[in-house]
């Protein structure tokens, strides 16, 4: 079972790894699968400078994605780590 808190995906673990073609596109960080390895990343909408895309959690002096990737897998992000005073 998955849920929104603010702007990531959280679920109970063990989760798996899902194509990427289902992942969500509305801006929520999620871990992905690439062929440089595994990263933070969310789906980018196009604007008047930048193409969709998917970017990665890194920038770059000028405030660019730091680079480009084609995931091929994605996970939701695990629950944090509850606080001591959590029930």
């Amino acid at each position: 079972m998955s849920v929104m808190r603010g702007d990531y995906v959280v679920v109970n673990y063990p989760a798996q790894w899902q194509p990427i073609e289902t992942a969500p596109k509305d801006g929520t960080w999620i871990l992905v699968h690439h062929e440089w390895g595994i990263d933070f990343a969310r789906w980018r909408p196009s604007d008047r400078w930048q193409a969709e895309g998917w970017e990665t959690e890194l920038y770059d002096r000028y405030g660019e994605p730091a680079e480009e990737i084609d995931p091929t897998h994605w996970m939701p992000l695990p629950d944090p780590p509850k606080q001591e005073n959590d029930k």
